[in-house]
């Protein structure tokens, strides 16, 4: 209620900050484009040496070759989502927790969603304070899920739930999969040392999805078998 006397500005200088971010960037772009390049060669030699080998025990053997590098290129591309997010800085804004599911499901590859289970429970009219990955990063956990499960047919479940009182928004992805070791769950609290470290991004992408959008990112084990995620979402009249 006074009055304005003066004003102080701070200046600081992010040139050598600035630098070091292009360069890093840099890197990473010439580094994801070799990586997928190589490994696109090892993946269509790899699948013509098992057409042409007799031997079924070879032939297994190459095809873990192949789903190794399967695996590393869509490391290398969950990578390029991160380096998105990092450079962008989206600000959140309404998306709706529906459409945002359906969009998340549509862009798993067909083979992967037919090969298993997956029952949605979200109802319409849910709209959350998010950023515009979200879809991307609920995708993350429905493959990561149907990839990592050991059934023949992996079940996957997505629920949400609303809390107008606690301007709140709750979406939860479980599976009924082997669960998420330890030390992925470690890594993901800001635990990360040379000798425990996270095996992919996935999970990564999806807690900084969640982050930046000021929601929260949790990961428990099932009472029976498999894993719970759950993201905690603001609504758009939360604080």
């Amino acid at each position: 209620g006074g009055t304005v006397v003066g004003a102080v500005g701070v200046g600081e200088d992010r040139t050598e900050a600035s630098i070091r971010e292009e360069r890093l960037a840099v890197l990473t772009r010439v580094l994801r484009h070799n990586f997928r390049n190589d490994l696109n060669v090892v993946t269509g030699f790899t699948e013509r040496a098992i057409e042409t080998v007799d031997d079924p025990k070879l032939a297994t053997e190459l095809e873990r070759v192949v789903d190794t590098a399967e695996r590393l290129l869509r490391v290398g591309e969950t990578s390029r989502r991160v380096e998105r997010l990092l450079a962008d800085q989206p600000t959140p804004t309404g998306i709706d927790l529906a459409e945002a599911v359906d969009e998340a499901l549509l862009s798993l590859p067909a083979d992967l969603r037919a090969s298993a289970d997956i029952e949605v429970d979200v109802p319409d009219g849910i709209t959350v304070s998010a950023i515009g990955y979200l879809a991307e990063a609920i995708a993350e956990l429905v493959e990561n899920a149907i990839r990592h499960g050991e059934s023949e047919r992996p079940r996957v479940e997505i629920a949400a739930t609303e809390l107008p009182s606690e301007s709140w928004a709750s979406l939860v992805v479980t599976d009924d999969g082997p669960g998420i070791a330890p030390a992925e769950r470690s890594v993901l609290a800001g635990e990360e040392t040379p000798l425990e470290h996270a095996s992919g991004l996935g999970l990564w992408y999806a807690n900084w999805v969640v982050s930046v959008g000021g929601g929260s990112f949790d990961i428990s084990e099932r009472k029976t078998s498999g894993t719970r995620i759950e993201m905690e979402l603001r609504t758009p009249d939360g604080e």
